[in-house]
């Protein structure tokens, strides 16, 4: 049928069947005017009706036609959009894995040529600060994103780090702590660095980590915050992602370790559909989770010191 279809849409074709029905209305209405014969009345009226039909389902079908070349040429624009979103992001994590290298290797000659660390040159928290600035930089400047007021995209771009319980200390509970943030016009809030308890704490990202979420988290709108936030109400919240960071442990089960937050203000979304949100945090915004976790083993292997040592 679709194949037919597109048979009679074609402009030859079109021509053809609109002017062989022009030219029978034409023929039939001199044929019944000149010989009042009832039949021929009533083939012109077929022949006119049919006519009539004809140029109803053309119109209809280049209307058609039309919505389906403008829906192409949407996505075309998306896949360009993306194409652009996913280079500009790849720059983004070579900056970043420079950056972190130089500075790993700073650490490894202090290591080897004078038995010691020196933790301020590099170290998680440094890192998890250069990531959430590149992912804003290289990911958030380029989606073409409603800006505020002030001429910026108004996202913040957060990681919250699990803060293991030491095995010695039985008692103690695993915590959380804000480790990286940027934004470029707000400073960093106050819980930044501050250890939180998963348990006890009533914040939404203690909630999702002490629930072990394995998927995205998503609030679409300033409702759907207020329903999960601890006191949302004085704030200017208008969409959120969280993409949650796992790792496998010994026991070979996987734990939560990291969460990157993406937070909107104002009128800067991600985007009004759900659908788009979720490609964004499958695709763009989990692969630069994931450097997360491997900065994270970085630093934690520097640090690494022998149970038993030798002389």
């Amino acid at each position: 049928m679709e194949e037919l279809k597109r048979i009679f849409l074609k402009p030859t074709v079109k021509a053809c069947c609109l002017g062989i029905l022009a030219f029978s209305d034409s023929f039939l209405c001199n044929l019944a005017v000149g010989n009042c014969i009832w039949w021929e009345w009533v083939l012109l009226v077929f022949a006119a009706g049919l006519n009539i039909a004809a140029l109803i389902w053309y119109a209809k079908a280049e209307k058609d036609l039309i919505q389906e070349l403008d829906k192409t040429k949407d996505k075309v624009e998306n896949m360009g959009l993306s194409l652009k979103s996913y280079s500009t992001s790849l720059q983004g994590v070579a900056e970043i894995c420079k950056f972190c290298a130089q500075k790993a290797n700073i650490q490894i000659h202090e290591i080897i040529e004078n038995s010691r660390l020196d933790c301020k040159t590099w170290n998680f928290d440094v890192a998890c600060e250069s990531v959430c600035k590149a992912i804003y930089q290289y990911i958030l400047e380029h989606l073409n994103l409603t800006l505020s007021s002030g001429g910026i995209v108004d996202i913040e771009v957060a990681y919250v780090k699990l803060v293991e319980a030491d095995k010695k200390q039985k008692k103690q509970q695993d915590r959380i702590s804000l480790s990286g943030y940027y934004h470029p016009t707000r400073n960093g809030p106050k819980i930044q660095g501050n250890k939180r308890n998963i348990e006890k704490d009533g914040y939404h990202d203690a909630q999702l980590f002490y629930m072990n979420v394995d998927s995205p988290d998503i609030q679409m709108d300033a409702k759907d915050i207020k329903s999960v936030f601890k006191n949302p109400d004085n704030k200017d919240y208008s969409q959120y992602l969280g993409v949650p960071v796992f790792c496998s442990t010994s026991e070979n089960t996987s734990k939560m370790v990291g969460l990157l937050e993406v937070v909107c203000h104002g009128e800067s979304v991600l985007s009004t559909d759900r659908r788009v949100v979720e490609t964004m945090a499958n695709h763009i915004f989990t692969p630069y989770a994931y450097i997360f976790l491997l900065l994270f083993k970085m630093d934690k292997a520097l640090k690494a010191v022998p149970k038993e040592r030798s002389n």
